[in-house]
């Protein structure tokens, strides 16, 4: 009896130590052609294989766009963690900038923009947190220069992009890697309001910039801390429970 109580009390409490997912998607570039739940616009789009060729055909703007989290869904007093992966691969010479960001209700943004200024080979990475998006990336008037220079996406390469967000005590923090190499990390105030309606949204700058994305990697939860009590019932817990087994051993 007591050895059931002990199991029945770890289950009450162990739940609390993991973290609470609000949003999670993982699905090839194929599959994210024909997903309707992904709203596809201003650019042209077809499978390569597995991954999925980005054309775009308005300046700008843009080209994926997907609700992550419904008003009231989160708590803003706990720390919330956004992720984003995908495998890209480069597939024109030309200039190449792409935004990914999450957007509020108000269309008010945190995200990340990698440019190249036509420079094929070296990127940096520009702050995205701040003004009303409006579809447009140009609207953004509170970018940072984040001063990195990176050689990411070469004509032809394929590369793995992994951003994190991190929001706590109303700022955010944002580390972006390539190819598991560190590029960034940079820490703001957080302007957007995580308890409306929530989007992620990935974009080209200028028209005829083309790439492929595949094994896209969305996932936004809760990093729920654990009271001192939980951790005190389940040291208990353990305690006891190893005892009684003990005990019943001999």
């Amino acid at each position: 009896m007591f050895q059931k109580l002990m199991i029945f009390l770890l289950m009450l409490t162990t739940p609390n130590i993991f973290c609470e997912t609000i949003f999670s998607l993982d699905l090839t570039g194929q599959e994210i052609n024909q997903n309707n739940s992904i709203n596809k616009k201003n650019a042209s789009f077809s499978e390569v294989g597995t991954s999925l060729s980005i054309t775009q055909t308005t300046p700008g703007f843009m080209n994926l766009e997907l609700f992550v989290a419904s008003a009231g869904q989160i708590n803003p007093t706990e720390d919330i963690t956004f992720s984003i992966s995908s495998t890209q691969t480069r597939s024109s010479a030309g200039d190449l900038d792409i935004f990914y960001a999450l957007l509020d209700s108000s269309d008010i943004s945190t995200g990340i923009f990698i440019v190249d200024e036509g420079n094929v080979a070296n990127f940096r990475l520009e702050d995205m947190t701040g003004t009303t998006f409006n579809g447009n990336r140009n609207n953004f008037d509170a970018r940072n220069d984040q001063g990195i220079s990176a050689p990411l996406h070469n004509f032809g390469e394929q590369g793995l992009l992994e951003s994190t967000f991190v929001f706590s005590g109303g700022d955010v923090t944002i580390n972006t890697s390539f190819n598991g190499v560190s590029v960034s990390q940079f820490t703001v105030a957080n302007p957007i309001d995580l308890t409306s309606d929530l989007r992620f949204v990935l974009g080209l700058n200028d028209i005829g910039e083309n790439f492929t994305v595949d094994n896209l990697s969305i996932n936004l939860f809760t990093n729920t801390v654990p009271e001192p009590s939980t951790y005190l019932a389940i040291i208990v817990g353990l305690l006891f429970f190893g005892l009684s087994r003990r005990k019943s051993r001999k």
